[in-house]
């Protein structure tokens, strides 16, 4: 698996970095300086490839996490120290990297984000759904006797359908590196399958009063 690493400048992400490498999987680091900034130990952590980050611009998170397109995202990045934390002239920076770059890392990952300190649903689940609308219709109509009767059994099997076909696109992404496994897409692409067999439904129902 690929990873994304903040905070590698600190002993969690470096320590995190060093045994994911390790382990046989692929490692991006990253932290706000330009270069790594770590223990200089000559450990696996300090030779792999990094990239400068201010966790809190929100277009920068979304930029470089776009761009290296891991499988997942171990954040490390935090102030911790916590004394100076409690400093009145601190206090919005240190939210700002450990609540604002949090939120933003999540932002990329998390069908919401937020936009004006408004929660908003993103568009990449909406098209998850629509996507697999006409996709599962189709497929329940070029099988019509095979679905069954009845509104829960359409139901099933067009769910059933999304389920298993956005499985094998998942994994073909995961195998060929195209893309991520993300089993957000899979759950929305089902609900897409069941939208699917509910306008499958409608249909056959006001063919059938005409």
């Amino acid at each position: 698996m690929k990873f994304f690493v903040t905070g590698v400048g600190g002993q969690l992400g470096h320590d995190v970095m060093n045994e994911l490498l390790k382990r046989g999987h692929e490692g991006v680091g990253s932290d706000i300086q330009e270069s790594y900034s770590g223990v200089a130990d000559d450990s696996a952590v300090t030779k792999a490839p990094y990239v400068a980050l201010d966790i809190t611009d929100k277009n920068a998170v979304e930029k470089v996490i776009t761009e290296v397109n891991p499988d997942a995202v171990i954040h490390c990045a935090a102030w911790t120290a916590v004394d100076m934390a409690e400093d009145d002239d601190k206090v919005a920076k240190v939210r700002a990297i450990n609540a604002g770059g949090t939120q933003n890392i999540a932002n990329v990952w998390s069908i919401w984000e937020t936009v004006n300190g408004e929660q908003k649903l993103t568009t990449e689940c909406i098209e998850n759904v629509i996507m697999m609308v006409p996709f599962s219709a189709v497929v329940m109509w070029t099988f019509e006797e095979k679905v069954g009767h009845g509104w829960k059994k359409k139901l099933w099997q067009s769910s059933k359908i999304a389920f298993i076909f956005s499985v094998n696109i998942e994994m073909l992404q995961l195998l060929l590196r195209l893309g991520t496994f993300q089993l957000s897409d899979i759950l929305y692409n089902t609900v897409g399958g069941v939208v699917g067999g509910l306008v499958y439904y409608a249909t056959i129902k006001a063919r059938k009063r005409l």
